[in-house]
């Protein structure tokens, strides 16, 4: 198994690690090192492997393991120092990106010579906007599907929960409507966003470049390096929480 949920816990000294349930790990760290809300920053053990903080509970920290910094699995995780850096972590966004993994791997369009690609570096767990500082939402989003625009309109700005049991028909109505926003003028840029395995981001990838919406639409993934698809409720509940958070950086 490939764990992707660390848990540490802050004590005045170092502590011994211990095994908890679903692959989920405690260490400790200083505990003058937790003060305020530490979400989205990154976090690096002593063995070098290293995540974002998805929940601060003090004084326990919840990490999501980035794959790329070595296997999480019980072994690897001994006592020792954790270090929490200050800086949130961040995703590079370029006009020409296609795709990214919660962790800013990225696949995008290869840029033409003198071309105005410009680049943009935001914080995945960005501060949550106070009601005062959000919008009016007063206008409607039109969807071209006309039991929704009928029945169930949606405004710009507010959220919708699309509940069915048929997942490929799912997919394809929000590429219906993926498909209406960017044909807008002008267009608009969207963001998809998948928590699923590898399997299932290929054929929402393929899904895309059938209905010529890959140049259109960013997808953006759970970690691209792991290889496990075995992941327990804690690790499914954390990856589904940065990769939306990295959905709305790119917004």
């Amino acid at each position: 198994n490939n764990p992707q949920v660390v848990g540490t816990t802050a004590t005045e000294s170092l502590a011994q690690s211990q095994e908890m349930n679903g692959g989920t790990r405690s260490s400790s760290t200083s505990s003058n090192a937790l003060g305020g809300d530490l979400i989205g920053r990154r976090i690096v053990f002593d063995n070098g492997i290293s995540g974002v903080v998805v929940v601060h509970r003090p004084p326990v920290l919840f990490v999501y393991v980035d794959s790329a910094s070595g296997e999480s699995t019980a072994a690897t995780i001994d006592e020792g120092k954790a270090t929490v850096y200050d800086n949130l972590v961040s995703i590079e966004i370029a006009d020409s990106l296609l795709q990214s993994d919660c962790f800013g791997r990225t696949d995008s369009i290869t840029a033409d010579a003198g071309s105005d690609n410009r680049t943009l570096q935001r914080p995945i767990f960005a501060p949550i906007p106070q009601v005062k500082d959000i919008a009016l939402i007063n206008k409607p989003l039109i969807t071209g599907v006309t039991m929704f625009d009928a029945l169930a309109p949606i405004g710009k700005g507010q959220n919708m929960l699309f509940v069915g049991h048929d997942i490929e028909d799912m997919r394809r109505y929000v590429t219906d409507i993926l498909s209406i926003q960017t044909k807008g003028n002008p267009p608009t840029k969207c963001v998809y966003a998948s928590t699923g395995t590898k399997e299932d981001n290929e054929q929402i990838k393929n899904l895309l470049e059938s209905t010529a919406l890959d140049k259109d639409v960013v997808l953006v993934t759970g970690d691209s390096i792991s290889s496990n698809n075995n992941k327990d409720e804690a690790s499914l509940a954390a990856e589904a929480t940065v990769v939306a958070a990295t959905a709305f950086a790119l917004c």
